[in-house]
C-alpha cells in the first residue's frame, strides 16, 4: 500500500453527463483498532496527518478494526444537484456517512447489513446515500466514512446522478428477479423429482439450490426485506451467525450435490473420501458460528481451504472426462465461471487481490449462466432414472410372463410324471422293495418342481387381488398340515414345537400353509450343513406369530429386510449355493400373504448361526400390542 499525506488525496470533481464516478483513488484511510473514535477525533486538524491514502478500492482482509475514510468531492454545475453515493458489498454491517456542513457540524446518515431498512436513508437493499451538492463555487465538500464489519474489510464506491442510479437499480433488480425465478424453478423440478423418486440426490440438490437462493439473496442486500419475519431488527445471534452458516452450509452442499451426480467413487476413491472428509468438516464450523465465535476469527481458514478444494474439484471435473464424459462436461460448464468468480472473490475477501470488478462484481453475474444447468442436471438425472425404471419394469414384465409361460406348461407333464410314477412305485413294491427309497426321493423332487410352479401362479393370482377366505383355524391343525405337506429331509429334520395356546386365529389356512411351506423349504435349501428346522406358532398380546428357525447360512450381513422379500431377489451368498435354485418368489408371495392378512413379514439372523422368519398376523381379539415373543433357545 501506497502510503501518502492525507491532505495530498486530489478531490473528486462530479460531472454530470460523464457517468458514474469511483472514489478509488480520492480516499485516505484511519485505522481505529480500539473502535473509540468518534467523529469529533478523527475531524480534528491535527489528526488528518494520522491518514494515508489509498492508491485503489479498500481490501484489508479480515479484521474486526473500525476503518475511516476520508475524501471531498466537489460539484461541476452551477446549480444543487443530488447525487446518490453508492457503496458495496451488501453485507457490509455498519456503514456511517459524515458530511461536513457550513455551519461547522456534520450531518450523519447510518446504513449496511445490520441497519433496518426503515432507519436508512433510503429503504434499498444495499447500502447507498443521497447527497445534495451545491454548485461549483461553494467549493469541495469534506465527508468521514466509519466502516466496521464483521466480514472482510473491503468496499468499492461510486457516485450517481438519480437518474444514473434508478437505471443501476432497475437492472439490479431486473437481474435478481431473473436469477430468484430460475432458481425456484430449478428447485421445484429437483423438488418434485425428489417426491417422485425419493432419491438422496435430488433432496440434496434441492437442498443445494434453496441454499444458494438463500447465500444470493443474503450477498446482494435483500435479507433486510426478510428480517422483520426472520430475524426482527437483525438482534438475534441467528442473524448475526446467518453469513457463517450460509457459507459452511452452501460448502458442503455443493460437494454433496457435485460427488452424487458425478459418483467419482469407482473411479477415484481417494478424491472421493477426501471431498466428502471437506464437506463434513463445514459441520463444526457452523457450530463455532452458533457457539458465537465471531466469523471474522473463522473465515481466513474457510476460505483457505476453500481454495484449496476448489482447485481439486476441476481436476476432479478433467479426470472424469474420461469415465463419464457427459456429467463431467455439465459440472465443469455449471461450475467453471463460478469457481473462477468465488476463487476471485475469496482471494480479494483474504486481502490478496484489490477490489475490481473481477474480485467483486463477476459473481454477481455467474449465477445467472449456472442455474440454468443446474435444471439440465437435475432434468438428465431424471430421464436416466426413468429409462432404468422403464428398463427395470421391462425385464419383470419378461421375466413374470416367461415365468407364466413355463409354470403353466409344465404343470401338465409334472402331473403326468406324478401319476406315472405312482403307477410304477405301486407296480414294483412286492418285486423290487429295494427301489422304494428312489421313488421317495424322486417323489421329493417332484413336490419340489410342484411348490415352485404353485409359487409362480399363485403370485399373480395375489397381484390380482385373489380371493381370500378368512376362517378361525386351529394353529395346532395349521401345523399338522403344514407337516404333512413339507417335503421331509433328513439332513434338516423339521420339528413343530408343541401349541401352547390353540385358540383359533382369523386366516385363510390354505395361504398360510403355502407361506410356511416357503419358509421351510428355504430353511431347508440354505442350510447346506444341516440342523434342525424348528416351527412354532404363538400368541402375544395383540399378535398371533408363526416362526421358522434354521441353522443356516442366515441373511448376508449388507442386506436388509426389504430386499429379501422382492420380487425376483436373489442374494449373491445364496446363489453361489451348489445344487441350490429359485426365482426369488417364495419371501415375496410369504410378504403379499402376510400384508393381505393385516400382518407383516420379518427376516433377521439368529444368534449362534442361521436365521429367523416371522409371519405376523393380527389377533383381533387382543387390544394389546408390542410385547416381544421369547426366542428360540440357542
Amino acid at each position: 500500500m501506497v502510503t501518502a499525506r492525507a491532505d495530498t488525496v486530489p478531490t473528486l470533481v462530479l460531472q454530470e453527463g460523464v457517468g458514474r464516478h469511483s472514489l478509488a483513488g480520492h480516499w485516505a484511510m484511519l485505522r481505529d483498532a480500539s473502535g473509540r473514535l468518534e467523529i469529533g477525533d478523527v475531524s480534528a486538524p491535527g489528526k488528518a496527518a494520522d491518514f494515508i491514502s489509498l492508491p485503489d478500492n479498500l481490501a484489508l482482509g479480515y479484521s474486526e478494526d473500525v476503518v475511516w475514510l476520508r475524501f471531498s468531492v466537489q460539484h461541476s454545475g452551477r446549480k444543487a444537484a443530488q447525487w446518490w453515493l453508492w457503496m458495496a458489498p451488501g453485507f457490509i454491517e455498519d456503514l456511517t456517512l459524515y458530511v461536513a456542513q457550513p455551519e461547522g457540524h456534520f450531518k450523519q446518515w447510518r446504513s449496511g447489513s445490520k441497519i433496518p431498512l426503515a432507519t436508512r436513508p433510503v429503504a434499498l437493499p444495499e447500502a447507498v446515500f443521497p447527497v445534495t451538492l451545491s454548485e461549483d463555487s461553494a467549493g469541495p465538500v469534506v465527508m468521514y466514512l466509519r466502516l466496521q464489519s464483521a466480514s472482510t474489510l473491503a468496499l468499492q464506491a461510486q457516485w450517481y446522478t438519480a437518474e444514473q442510479y434508478a437505471q443501476r437499480r432497475l437492472f439490479k433488480d431486473l437481474l435478481m428477479g431473473i436469477l430468484l425465478g430460475l432458481l425456484g424453478l430449478a428447485a421445484l423440478i429437483s423438488l418434485l423429482a425428489a417426491l417422485w423418486l425419493r432419491q438422496r440426490f435430488f433432496y440434496v440438490t434441492t437442498a443445494y439450490l434453496l441454499c444458494f437462493g438463500l447465500t444470493q439473496i443474503y450477498l446482494h442486500g435483500y435479507a433486510q426485506y426478510l428480517s422483520g419475519l426472520l430475524w426482527p431488527a437483525a438482534q438475534l445471534p441467528l442473524a448475526q451467525a446467518r453469513k457463517g452458516l450460509l457459507a459452511s452450509a452452501l460448502a458442503g452442499l455443493h460437494i454433496a450435490f457435485v460427488l452424487g451426480y458425478l459418483q467419482p467413487a469407482p473411479y477415484w476413491p481417494r478424491l472421493t473420501h477426501f471431498f466428502t472428509a471437506v464437506a463434513w468438516l463445514n459441520v463444526p464450523v457452523s457450530i463455532l458460528v452458533l457457539a458465537g465465535v465471531s466469523w471474522v476469527v473463522i473465515a481466513p481458514y474457510f476460505f483457505t481451504v476453500l481454495l484449496g478444494w476448489m482447485s481439486v474439484m476441476l481436476v476432479l471435473f478433467v479426470l472424469m472426462l474420461k469415465h463419464r464424459r457427459l456429467p463431467a462436461q455439465l459440472m465443469l460448464l455449471m461450475f467453471m465461471p463460478g469457481l473462477l468468480a468465488m476463487g476471485l472473490q475469496t482471494l480479494r475477501n483474504l486481502g490478496l487481490l484489490p477490489v475490481t470488478f473481477w474480485t467483486s462484481n463477476l459473481w454477481e453475474y455467474t449465477p445467472i449462466f449456472q442455474v440454468p444447468f443446474a435444471a439440465v442436471v437435475v432434468l438428465l438425472r431424471v430421464r436416466d432414472e426413468q429409462r432404468a425404471m422403464v428398463q427395470a419394469q421391462q425385464r419383470e414384465r419378461a421375466q413374470r410372463t416367461f415365468i407364466d409361460m413355463m409354470a403353466h406348461e409344465l404343470r401338465t407333464p409334472l402331473a403326468v410324471v406324478q401319476t406315472a410314477l405312482g403307477n410304477l412305485q405301486a407296480r414294483t413294491a412286492q418285486d423290487r422293495p429295494d427301489l422304494s427309497h428312489r421313488f421317495e426321493r424322486i417323489g421329493r423332487a417332484l413336490k419340489r418342481l410342484n411348490t415352485m410352479v404353485d409359487n409362480a401362479l399363485v403370485q399373480r393370482e395375489l397381484e390380482q387381488g385373489g380371493a381370500f377366505q378368512i376362517q378361525p383355524t386351529a394353529p395346532s391343525e395349521l401345523l399338522e398340515q403344514v407337516l404333512a405337506m413339507v417335503v421331509t429331509d433328513e439332513r434338516c429334520p423339521v420339528q413343530m414345537t408343541p401349541v401352547q395356546d390353540d385358540t383359533p386365529v382369523p386366516m385363510d389356512a390354505d395361504w398360510i400353509t403355502l407361506a410356511l411351506l416357503n419358509l421351510i423349504e428355504n430353511a431347508i435349501k440354505y442350510s447346506p450343513n444341516g440342523g434342525a428346522v424348528q416351527v412354532r406358532c404363538l400368541r402375544v398380546p395383540g399378535y398371533w406369530v408363526l416362526e421358522v428357525a434354521d441353522h443356516g447360512m442366515g441373511l448376508p450381513a449388507h442386506t436388509g429386510e426389504t430386499p429379501l422379500f422382492t420380487r425376483f431377489y436373489r442374494s449373491d451368498e445364496a446363489r453361489q449355493i451348489a445344487n441350490v435354485t429359485g426365482m426369488g418368489l417364495g419371501l415375496y408371495l410369504v410378504q403379499q400373504v402376510a400384508l393381505a392378512h393385516g400382518g407383516s413379514a420379518q427376516g433377521c439372523n439368529r444368534v449362534g448361526g442361521g436365521s429367523i422368519f416371522t409371519l405376523t398376523l393380527p389377533d383381533i381379539s387382543s387390544t394389546f400390542i408390542g410385547t416381544r415373543w421369547p426366542a428360540f433357545e440357542k
